[in-house]
């Protein structure tokens, strides 16, 4: 396959991303206008559909790759003085449209910080800045040197795929410093880099809009009827509560509920309660919807039912959860059911006309034979069989005798026979069943 010019540029700023990593790890600044010169002219910051065979080429998986390792940490310092150090980075660097990302900055320095820091979150297109959480303190050793270190968190969504870029933003902090033998403050302002990552659209989620992003969903679906009534009539209110509490993400990015709607039943919708809360175990995100629906006419409704779907970063997979059915009986005519069971009547009744049929096609005396088999009277069965034996031998033959004709079941015969000529008489022999196996046989030797 020959390369186009498009392909053959691409490939070259590819090789040059490899060699400028290769020479350069410790700062992103020489990839960045590299891989975002390519980023451009390939894809022109268009969204990115994961599953397009365009996007998917060799060189272009290597050049974002490297952008998913190096583009998404800024790692500052001043190389004339190392008493600091200030890194920013994303986490996830690879994320799915919607799905929570946290933007980490951590300020480190060799003494320790005597006020507050100050960081100025820059503007991002087409993501959603929510909230910063809370510094945690701790100490590091980074190449072989403590620094007292100050973590902070920014909560990112993206709400659309393709290149997320977090540009460059400023952080600010004082830190205790020794001068001339006396300890002294001084405030430091450093720049970061700008940070890339990569949002995709699963295919499987892009027929929804809208969706969830969480590794656990949990779902909670109440009724609630007044004065616990089975029927109901019109005017009659029954109340539902919809509670969903999802993992890993924030409230404002919770669904929708739309509740599916029969005619005849109307249906009002609260405003929903949602609540975030992050801790040790992570983001959570909680949503109450309370409805109330009214019957307006009598008849046989269906309520609930309806499909929540998001999606699992965890598994890489799409979830579904449908919501338990109600049924509502109203009164009037229930349509549905009395065509169910005028079907049911209907098809009984076809069995029992073919039944009708094919036993008029058949012999009195067959017919006949057929019901002695099931008598009591095991000498009425007996009966039964040589009756079928003689008719179905051929006109004018001599009387069947059993022996002769069932060979194949001669010691079912024998002990047939042995038992109705014992003194006394074996009771029950031959059996209903034995009797009918061995009619089927008598026609089957009619037939060869």
């Amino acid at each position: 396959m020959f390369a186009t010019r498009r392909e053959s540029e691409s490939i070259t700023i590819a090789n040059n991303c490899e060699a400028a990593f290769d020479s350069n790890r410790t700062s992103n600044q020489s990839l960045l206008p590299l891989i975002t010169h390519h980023c451009r002219h390939w894809a022109q910051f268009k969204p990115i559909n994961c599953g397009s065979a365009n996007f998917v080429t060799g060189k272009l998986v290597k050049v974002l790759l490297i952008l998913l390792c190096v583009s998404v940490s800024s790692f500052a310092q001043d190389p004339a003085d190392e008493s600091y150090i200030v890194k920013a980075w994303l986490e996830p660097a690879k994320a799915v449209q919607g799905q929570y990302m946290a933007l980490n900055i951590m300020i480190g320095v060799d003494t320790y910080l005597t006020e507050g820091t100050d960081i100025s979150l820059p503007e991002m297109a087409h993501a959603l800045v929510l909230k910063q959480q809370p510094a945690v303190s701790g100490v590091k050793t980074i190449n072989g040197r403590q620094f007292a270190t100050q973590v902070q968190q920014v909560d990112v969504y993206s709400d659309r795929a393709g290149i997320l870029v977090v540009p460059s933003f400023s952080v600010s902090f004082t830190q205790a410093v020794t001068t001339r033998g006396k300890l002294t403050s001084r405030t430091v302002e450093v720049e970061t880099d700008q940070l890339l990552g990569l949002i995709t659209l699963p295919p499987e989620m892009q027929d929804l809009g809208a969706f969830m992003v969480s590794p656990q969903v949990d779902v909670d679906d109440q009724w609630i009827v007044p004065d616990g009534k089975i029927t109901f009539e019109a005017g009659d209110v029954l109340r539902r509560t919809v509670k969903i509490t999802a993992q890993g993400m924030a409230a404002m990015n919770m669904p929708e509920i739309s509740p599916q709607l029969p005619r005849g039943v109307s249906v009002t919708l609260a405003e929903p309660n949602l609540s975030s809360s992050s801790g040790r175990n992570g983001q959570q995100a909680t949503l109450v919807q309370h409805m109330s629906y009214v019957v307006e006419s009598p008849g046989q409704f269906t309520l609930g039912g309806e499909t929540l779907s998001w999606w699992d970063p965890v598994s890489g997979s799409r979830r579904d959860h449908t919501f338990a059915i109600r049924p509502v009986d109203a009164g009037g005519v229930p349509w549905r059911r009395l065509m169910l069971g005028a079907l049911v009547i209907a098809l009984v009744l076809l069995l029992v006309l073919i039944v009708r049929v094919q036993r008029s096609k058949r012999d009195p005396e067959d017919i006949e034979i057929a019901h002695n088999l099931h008598d009591r009277d095991a000498g009425k069965r007996l009966a039964a069989i040589y009756a079928c034996a003689d008719y179905h031998s051929p006109a004018g033959a001599a009387p069947a005798l059993l022996r002769a004709r069932l060979t194949s079941s001669l010691e079912l015969v024998e002990r047939i026979l042995r038992a109705r000529y014992a003194v006394p008489v074996v009771e029950g022999e031959p059996s209903v069943h034995d009797s009918k196996l061995l009619t089927r046989q008598l026609k089957k030797i009619k037939q060869q």
